[in-house]
């Protein structure tokens, strides 16, 4: 659980008259506990000095007397009692204050005037405090002993919630509640729960609205208008949008932008605490712990893989020498079967006039054995007639 502050100095008066406190401790058992508070110090009414004073010792009495299993309730209850006393011996100075005593599982407020206090849910934020006003002015203080005849265990309002299902507590001055519509103020919640922005973002935007609200940016003249434009044109914020280019501009510290809404737009003290119950930050880091672990993973499982590759790229570059050496007989067999094909052309040339010659060898033998044959025939008769006489003979 984080606790974050962002104050926001008026223009409304010399010095801020809000306060805050942030304290983290231990009761003597050992739990851990979270205090957070805003004031708001009434003007004309030692304002600053009453914010600050009221806070240090509501503080200091919670830290002090807190214990496991009592009142909580009961405990702030006594602690802003306590407070009016010592601001009442101050004479004359005047503040409210809200307070949330958080544990891991419960949340305790005490409320006092017109500072507010919001719970922020899956569902927006929650109002859970009343706002104590009368003619613009707080209705009810810490500071004097009676209001219109009641005392002040009277006008203390305290609460208590369980956190199961919060994201966080957000304690305002109402500074903020004079210049954001509630619906802008659900609509940045909404936007920095879509866009996952940390609490610190949050706060810078709702900065921004306090400073520059949208209506009132519409309810200038046309000629005032005319002037934040050619401002605006000067230092290079112009995209037809004029809230959102005074914003940028006045993130940016653009000097002469600044001065003009300031002149042109008096803003009351702003200080807002925000409780992140469910611990983005925290949230965050664990995430990232966990992405470091899998990178480390993935980081071994990587070199083990490089490995694998680097003793499959020397088997590939044995087998690119071995296709390299095969090429290479390739190539010789190539030339060879050429030059076999070359003679075994020659020899089936030589062949083939062979076989023409004896084909034509084939043909005068044919001839001559016609020729015997033909003869031994006209000279029969005539080898009887000799063999005759050679056997007389």
């Amino acid at each position: 659980m984080r606790m974050y502050v962002h104050e926001i100095a008026g223009k409304v008066h010399d010095k801020s008259e809000d306060a805050h406190c942030l304290m983290q401790f231990c009761d003597i058992q050992g739990n851990k506990w979270n205090l957070a508070m805003v004031a708001d110090g009434c003007s004309g009414y030692s304002g600053t000095t009453a914010s600050h004073l009221a806070t240090n010792v509501v503080g200091n009495y919670v830290c002090n007397h807190i214990s496991s299993g009592e009142d909580y309730l009961q405990l702030l209850h006594m602690a802003i009692v306590h407070a009016n006393q010592v601001l009442f011996q101050q004479n004359s100075v005047r503040t409210t204050i809200d307070v949330a005593l958080l544990s891991r599982e419960m949340c305790y407020t005490a409320h006092v005037g017109d500072s507010r206090i919001y719970l922020y849910t899956s569902s927006g934020l929650e109002q859970i405090t009343k706002d104590e006003v009368k003619f613009a002015e707080p209705a009810n203080y810490l500071g004097v002993l009676d209001i219109e005849g009641r005392n002040i265990e009277k006008r203390v309002t305290v609460a208590k919630y369980n956190l199961q299902g919060i994201k966080g507590i957000l304690l305002t001055t109402d500074g903020l509640s004079s210049r954001v519509t509630e619906g802008e103020l659900q609509e940045t919640f909404r936007c920095v729960s879509r866009d996952y922005a940390m609490p610190s973002d949050l706060l810078q935007q709702l900065d921004c609205l306090v400073r520059i609200p949208q209506s009132k940016l519409d309810a200038l003249s046309e000629m005032r208008k005319k002037e934040v434009r050619r401002l605006l044109e000067q230092n290079g914020y112009f995209t037809g949008n004029l809230t959102e280019d005074v914003h940028r501009a006045y993130v940016d510290m653009a000097a002469d932008v600044m001065n003009f809404v300031d002149t042109e737009f008096k803003f009351d003290d702003t200080t807002m605490v925000y409780v992140d119950v469910e611990d983005v930050v925290e949230r965050s880091f664990d995430a990232l712990r966990e992405l470091r672990v899998k990178f480390l993973i993935l980081d071994d499982d990587v070199k083990a893989k490089k490995r694998d590759i680097s003793r499959l790229e020397t088997r590939v570059d044995g087998y690119a020498r071995q296709v390299s050496e095969l090429n290479v007989m390739v190539e010789r067999n190539d030339d060879e079967y050429r030059l076999l094909q070359s003679a075994k052309n020659i020899v089936d040339a030589e062949n083939s006039s062979l076989t023409s010659q004896n084909g034509e060898l084939e043909i005068k033998v044919k001839e001559l054995e016609d020729d015997k044959e033909k003869r031994n025939k006209e000279d029969g008769p005539l080898m009887k007639l000799v063999n005759k006489i050679i056997e007389k003979w």
